[in-house]
């Protein structure tokens, strides 16, 4: 470990390193705002490495057995094969250099390195598949070049902080250069390589990840809108996943493996057909719920940074770029959820139009703008959040909010039947109505007009009078206890607070 020395970037000194200092998990002691080798080699290397392993045999197995649907000519594949090459020699390099020069090296140092290499070969291999039976680029690579890519920076600072052997860090470096033009190469869409069969597919179906995440996708039906009226032949064909026929396919086959006499046969029938857009729905939601959590944190730590002179400038230039980070996570996390919930609703609804045909599908788009399956998990993060700022006063939303559970499950209960007449009596009225406008012309030859008059209107005040639960029940004031409740709190939470601190 002699001659080994590590530069303090808060004052510009250099530090001997120790074996103990480098096998630190965390923050890094008196370097300004770094992390230890040991976290980044663990946490920033061989994590993204392994996780990338698990999909990339996943997406390898899928891809084996499709037929090519892009041209095997073209500069752009033997691009992608050479910078690939390139990433894999350079990380065969570090591997190497890592072996024979032990001092910086940690304990998971040459697992780090190794396993890095295996993926940048498994890279190859996917990178090829991907290009000729992937109508879009491969999400998976493009996912992790980003992702490595900005850790990789963090960890080449740190090395660079070493300044007794500055090797391991060049070569670092183009590495990270090698990693550009990978990323640049692979995130080239090839809707103009595609094959006869797929030259007509939708943008959306043959965008990558950052077409998707900031909806580059839009810009030419945008423009056209601009531009004139929109016609049908301008609008961009269905999604083939989402199309009549393959959703009707689905969804028959699952509803004839189904046990119909089983509770709920319907729902667990559609939820199994459509439980892939679902899950994509997961994800960036717990995205989306983990950025805006983290803001009111940043928000802390600003605060107390701008109080303390002493602290680096380093800490602040990390807080700017974790603030940029959160902010466009959210911006791009809402996009994503928003678009999977949408494409969800409409593959729901598409396999519930195909089965029941004669009946009326009222599924509410808006209902799913707040995700139910996040409202707990959300609750919980929002009292541990008050409990920090306001100890127990924070349990009065929490008991209002199980409260206000209770409640509307117990309403839920007593609607179902009481729509189930409302339906009826609304259906009376509707059937009394059209046959009576069916023979409009034999109604007026009898006579009839005012005495059947008398008799639809007549049935208006029965459906109020046969379904008065559904009246009460709709027109419960249960929005107005919220927000009388709400509004309490403000008066409430100072004066309890003020109480408890005396």
């Amino acid at each position: 470990m002699s001659g080994l020395v590590v530069r303090d970037l808060s004052n510009g000194s250099l530090q001997p390193a120790t074996r103990a200092s480098l096998e630190l998990f965390g923050p890094a002691p008196s370097t300004g705002f770094d992390f230890t080798p040991l976290f980044e080699d663990t946490i920033l290397s061989l994590l993204p490495s392994a996780l990338l392993l698990l999909g990339l045999l996943y997406r390898i197995i899928s891809l084996y057995g499709q037929r090519p649907k892009v041209s095997s000519e073209g500069f752009l594949r033997e691009s992608k094969s050479i910078f690939l090459a390139m990433f894999a020699a350079i990380h065969l390099a570090l591997l190497v250099l890592h072996i024979l020069n032990s001092s910086l090296r940690t304990s998971a140092t040459i697992a780090e390195c190794a396993l890095a290499f295996i993926a940048s070969i498994g890279l190859c291999l996917l990178s090829r598949l991907e290009h000729l039976r992937s109508v879009r680029p491969s999400p998976i690579i493009n996912g992790y070049i980003l992702v490595t890519l900005i850790f990789d920076i963090a960890r080449a600072r740190t090395l660079f902080r070493v300044s007794s052997y500055k090797s391991i860090a060049r070569i670092f470096s183009s590495m990270i250069g090698v990693k550009v033009m990978v990323l640049l190469a692979e995130a080239v869409e090839k809707r103009k390589l595609l094959l006869g069969p797929y030259r007509d597919l939708s943008p959306e179906e043959t965008s990558g990840i950052y077409s998707k995440s900031f909806f580059f996708w839009l810009n030419e039906l945008m423009t056209s809108g601009f531009q004139r009226v929109l016609q049908n032949h301008d609008l961009y064909p269905i999604d083939s996943d989402m199309s009549s026929s393959v959703l009707h396919q689905r969804m028959k086959d699952a509803w004839s493996s189904a046990t119909h006499n089983k509770p709920r046969a319907l729902f667990w029938a559609v939820l199994r057909v459509n439980l892939k857009p679902l899950l994509f729905c997961v994800v960036p939601r717990l995205l989306q719920m983990g950025f805006r959590y983290a803001q009111p944190f940043l928000l802390t730590r600003t605060i107390a940074f701008a109080n303390d002179e002493g602290q680096p400038d380093s800490i602040g230039w990390g807080l700017t770029g974790a603030f940029f980070i959160v902010l466009l996570g959210v911006a791009v996390s809402n996009g994503f959820f928003y678009h999977m919930t949408f494409r969800f609703v409409t593959s729901a609804r598409g396999s519930l139009v195909s089965i029941i045909y004669s009946k009326t599908v009222d599924l509410s788009v808006t209902a799913l703008d707040e995700s139910v399956a996040g409202v707990p998990l959300k609750l919980a993060i929002v009292i541990y959040l008050l409990t920090l700022q306001l100890s127990i006063v924070a349990l009065v939303p929490a008991i209002l909010a199980l409260i206000s559970t209770v409640a509307i499950i117990s309403m839920a209960k007593s609607m179902g039947h009481a729509q189930k007449i409302w339906m009826k009596s609304i259906q009376t009225r509707v059937d009394v109505t059209s046959t009576m406008l069916g023979s409009m012309k034999s109604v007026k030859m009898l006579g009839f007009t005012d005495w059947l008059t008398d008799i639809v209107q007549g049935l208006r005040p029965q459906i109020f009078s046969s379904t008065p639960d559904v009246c009460h029940l709709c027109n419960y004031p249960t929005k107005r206890a919220f927000v009388e409740c709400e509004f309490g709190l403000h008066d409430l939470v100072p004066n309890f607070a003020a109480g408890w601190a005396y």
